[in-house]
């Protein structure tokens, strides 16, 4: 009898597998998604004016951070999609939806700490873009009206798209910082750890 109880009570609080993850803080979570989305928009328009001008004044270092990023942002908004979805199930602290113990432990996609290290290294690198791209234009200031400037053979655009690479780029650095700042904070948020010991769980 009891036995039957038990799996009756089981049964009705388990959730079902399209059931979403309660998320403890669905406001930062959700600010985290859309700076993933403002990411990939902010990318794709630096690596187009990049693109525009061959990659010659960011040394092709643009385009080669983009494909990084998107591939970063893309992979942790299919996964945070699927975790709203209640497509990808979300295990904290060790245990299951039913409270039994478990070696697995499976976090919110933007939590984890590959996410946010991951969103840093990027900044860096496009910080690294915006550098390059602003000192060689910078440089080549003075060759647009020489004789034997380098620049001169080029289109009139060549003069303008660069400035727009590096306004780009400096926006994608402050958003992937905004981001894994964001990241660390929902980490605290998931795990309980706001007032609490920083403890670090496994990804």
């Amino acid at each position: 009898m009891d036995m039957e109880m038990q799996t009756k009570t089981e049964t009705e609080t388990a959730p079902s597998a399209g059931t979403p993850y309660n998320h403890p803080s669905p406001y930062l979570s959700l600010i985290n998604y859309r700076l993933l989305q403002l990411s990939i928009c902010l990318s794709l328009a630096a690596v187009a004016f990049s693109l525009a001008t061959l990659g010659e004044f960011s040394l092709w270092i643009t385009p080669s951070v983009f494909v990084f990023s998107i591939a970063h942002n893309l992979t942790l908004l299919i996964l945070s999609y699927r975790e709203r979805t209640g497509k990808r199930r979300v295990t904290i602290s060790g245990s299951d939806w039913k409270g039994r113990s478990t070696d697995k432990e499976r976090i919110p996609a933007t939590a984890t700490r590959a996410s946010f290290i991951c969103a840093f290294i990027l900044a860096l690198m496009w910080a690294a873009s915006f550098g390059t791209t602003l000192g060689l234009l910078i440089v080549s200031i003075p060759d647009w009206n020489g004789s034997d400037g380098i620049f001169t053979d080029n289109p009139m655009y060549w003069r303008v798209v660069p400035w727009f690479e590096c306004i780009f780029a400096l926006l994608e650095v402050v958003v992937l910082v905004w981001f894994g700042v964001g990241g660390v904070r929902e980490r605290k948020m998931v795990l309980g750890l706001k007032d609490g010991p920083r403890v670090w769980l496994r990804l």
